[in-house]
């Protein structure tokens, strides 16, 4: 029995075969000129060759899209560099798009219209990380912090509820950690010094904690110790993260001493 040209197209796409999966889906669209299914296949094909302008051809011309179908414009009309399609694609009632929403808005610095589609989502820890976030990128820092608490105490309820508490954990000392960042901007190093060595709690092994405790003694004007929490910090440091810390000392002049110390 032969294979029909939409078998025959799946099979090339799981081999790579992208012109001859190509060649089977023009065939099958010849005999079936308004088949959805084939239509979505040739768009996904059609951009994974680098075409995304025809791909969202087939794509708009399906006749009973569905949210998937949206969603890909969105992504096909991003790589066409169409901002303001690549958005209106999207629907804000659908999680999936809100949080590419939030992406796209993000890229445009749109940060009020991104807290508009926050607010608009059903209430989680996420969400709300998600609007602490903007409002850092906002410079409203003390509402951020109080956003930020709210994410710990709602991650505190889902941790004990959970069984796979690591991905909690995680998530529990980066808040923690965005609170510091906060607290250090605001020089309120105690706030900063306590958030640390609650992050530590959870990541004991992170570099950037004892690095970030060396900030701390900068500020309060110890260079001495400075320097011995920053290079014991960076002895446990991959290579990648090591560069990574070392180059935010070049963020704050008031740091130049002791970078110029690890240096």
């Amino acid at each position: 029995m032969p294979y029909t040209p939409m078998q025959l197209a799946n099979s090339f796409i799981k081999t790579g075969e992208f012109t001859d999966a190509l060649d089977a889906l023009n065939a099958q669209l010849v005999q079936v000129p308004h088949d959805d299914e084939a239509l979505r296949l040739r768009a996904q094909v059609l951009a994974r060759m680098d075409n995304p302008s025809q791909a969202l051809i087939d794509i708009t011309a399906v006749l009973a899209p569905t949210s998937d179908d949206q969603f890909i414009k969105s992504v096909l009309y991003e790589r066409m560099s169409d901002m303001p399609n690549a958005i209106a694609s999207l629907n804000v009632n659908e999680p999936r798009h809100a949080e590419r929403l939030v992406y796209l808005l993000g890229i445009q610095e749109n940060w009020h219209r991104v807290l508009e589609v926050i607010k608009a989502q059903p209430p989680s820890w996420r969400w709300q990380q998600y609007e602490a976030d903007t409002l850092v990128k906002m410079g409203r820092d003390s509402e951020a912090l109080v956003c930020y608490e709210g994410v710990l105490q709602a991650l505190a309820v889902v941790t004990s509820q959970s069984s796979q508490k690591g991905v909690f954990t995680a998530m529990t000392a980066r808040i923690l950690m965005a609170q510091a960042f906060i607290f250090l901007r605001l020089a309120q190093y105690d706030e900063v010094e306590a958030r640390l060595q609650r992050a530590s709690q959870y990541i004991p092994d992170d570099p950037a904690i004892g690095f970030n405790m060396g900030i701390i003694w900068v500020h309060r004007g110890d260079l001495a110790k400075a320097i011995a929490y920053a290079k014991e910090a960076l002895l446990n440091a991959s290579l990648d993260v090591k560069a990574h810390l070392l180059q935010s000392l070049h963020d704050d002049p008031r740091l130049s001493a002791l970078r110029d110390a690890l240096e």
